[in-house]
C-alpha cells in the first residue's frame, strides 16, 4: 500500500478566505458566528456563521478575476449558484498552491456535501439539485482532469470522503485526490434543525453542562492528497461505522464511534500514547456530546486533550470534516493543541479531557471523528512525519 500524503489546502469560511489566516483567527479565539438577523431563513434571529453581503460580493469579484486571467474557464462559470462559485475558488486555490500536474496522471475528485444546490429546490432547474452533474461541473469549471465521486453522507461526509481518497490511493488506483467539503445555510436547512430543536439560542458549548444545540455555519474547504508529493502530513487510515440507532440521535453506548476509532488507530499503526489531540465532533447538542464522551471513554482515550472547532466555524455540514481537518493539521504542524472554545463545566457523563487552554503538545499524531445523522461515525489519523521517518520510508 502507498503512503498517502497531505500536499495543500484551502478554506474559505465566514472567519477568513485561507486556511491560514482561519488558523491564526482560531487560534488567537475568535469566532465567525454571530446572531443572525437573516429573516429569510428564520422567522427570529439565530446564532450561525454566515458570510456577509460585503463577503459575497467580494468572493463573486474574484471569481471575475479568475475567470480574466484564465484560471478558471469562462464557459462553465458564468451560471455558478453560490454553492458552486464557493467550490470552484476553493478548489482552484488549492490545487493552484499544489503545484501537482494534475495534467499527467490518474486523479480523484470527490465532492463532499449534506445539501449542495439546496438553493434550488424551489426553482425549475431542478437538475442540478443532482449532486453527481455539480461535482462534474465543479470540475469542468476548474478545467480539471478527473474522476468525480460524491460522498454524502451526513455530517460525516467530510470525513468519510478523505478516507475514501485515502484508500483509493493507497491502493494505487490514483496518484492525486481533490477533496472538495462544502455547503452553504439556506431556509430549508436553518428551518429544519430548528424544527428539530437542534440550534442554540446562543453560541454553542460542546461538552459543556450548559450546552442547548448547535450553531449553523457554511464554508467550503479543499484538500489535495498524492501518492508522489511527499510532505510533513500523511494521512494514515480512517474507519466508518453506523449504529443504525435512530434517524436523527445518535447511539446511546458510544459503541460505534469507539469501534471506528480503534480500527483508524489500529490500520494507522498508532497508539493511544502517540496521538496529541482528538478534534471531535463536538456539536454542542445534549445527545451527541454526551455519546462522543462514552465513546472516548471506551476507545480507551480519555486521557487524550479533545476539543471542538465548532464553536469558531458553526456546524458547517458537509464541509466539517474538511475544514476541521485542515486546522487540526496546522495546529499539529505548530506542535499546539488548541482550546475548545466556550467550555467551562464538564457536562457528560464519559470521561474525557475537553482542553481549556493553548498548549504545546509533543506527539507527532491526531485523531479527527465525526458523526452523523441516521447513525453514521468516522475516524481518521493524521501523522506527522519527522525528517528521521522520512529517511526510513525512501
Amino acid at each position: 500500500m502507498k503512503a498517502v500524503y497531505w500536499v495543500e489546502d484551502c478554506a474559505l469560511t465566514p472567519l477568513a478566505f485561507t486556511s491560514e489566516e482561519n488558523y491564526l483567527f482560531v487560534k488567537d479565539g475568535q469566532t465567525a458566528v454571530a446572531n443572525q438577523e437573516q429573516f429569510s431563513l428564520n422567522e427570529k434571529p439565530f446564532f450561525a456563521s454566515l458570510f456577509s453581503e460585503e463577503q459575497r460580493i467580494g468572493l463573486e469579484d474574484e471569481l471575475l478575476e479568475l475567470r480574466h486571467s484564465g484560471a478558471v474557464r469562462v464557459e462553465y462559470t458564468n451560471d455558478l449558484t453560490w454553492f458552486e462559485t464557493l467550490c470552484v475558488l476553493s478548489v482552484q486555490e488549492a490545487v493552484a498552491n499544489s503545484k501537482v500536474d494534475f495534467s499527467v496522471a490518474k486523479n480523484l475528485f470527490i465532492l463532499s456535501t449534506t445539501k449542495g444546490n439546496i438553493e434550488l429546490i424551489d426553482t425549475p432547474d431542478d437538475t442540478r439539485l443532482q449532486l453527481q452533474i455539480t461535482a462534474e461541473r465543479i470540475l469542468k469549471a476548474c478545467g480539471l482532469n478527473a474522476f468525480p465521486l460524491v460522498v454524502s453522507n451526513a455530517c460525516i461526509s467530510g470525513v468519510s470522503a478523505i478516507i475514501t481518497a485515502q484508500r483509493f490511493l493507497a491502493a494505487g488506483d490514483y496518484e492525486n485526490a481533490i477533496i472538495c467539503g462544502a455547503d452553504i445555510i439556506t431556509a430549508f436547512v436553518a428551518k429544519g434543525f430548528q424544527a428539530l430543536n437542534a440550534t442554540a439560542d446562543g453560541h454553542s458549548r460542546p461538552y459543556d453542562a450548559a450546552r442547548n444545540g448547535i450553531n449553523l455555519g457554511e464554508a467550503a474547504a479543499t484538500v489535495v492528497l498524492s501518492t508522489s508529493h511527499f510532505t510533513s502530513i500523511q494521512v494514515k487510515g480512517g474507519s466508518v461505522s453506523n449504529d443504525a440507532n435512530h434517524i436523527s440521535g445518535p447511539s446511546r453506548t458510544g459503541a460505534e464511534l469507539a469501534k471506528t476509532a480503534e480500527l483508524a488507530l489500529a490500520e494507522s499503526g498508532i497508539n493511544a500514547a502517540d496521538l496529541a489531540f482528538i478534534s471531535a465532533h463536538g456539536t454542542a447538542t445534549v445527545f451527541n456530546d454526551e455519546m462522543e464522551s462514552k465513546a472516548f471513554e471506551l476507545a480507551g482515550l480519555s486521557a487524550i486533550p479533545l476539543q471542538s472547532l465548532k464553536p469558531h466555524f458553526g456546524h458547517t455540514l458537509g464541509a466539517a470534516g474538511v475544514l476541521e481537518s485542515i486546522i487540526s493539521i496546522h495546529a499539529l504542524n505548530e506542535g499546539i493543541v488548541l482550546p475548545s472554545l466556550n467550555y467551562n463545566t464538564y457536562g457528560v457523563s464519559g470521561k474525557i479531557t475537553v482542553n481549556q487552554k493553548k498548549q504545546a503538545v509533543y506527539q507527532t499524531s491526531i485523531l479527527k471523528t465525526a458523526s452523523g445523522f441516521g447513525g453514521c461515525n468516522a475516524s481518521v489519523v493524521y501523522l506527522k512525519i519527522t525528517p528521521e521517518k522520512k529517511l526510513y520510508e525512501n
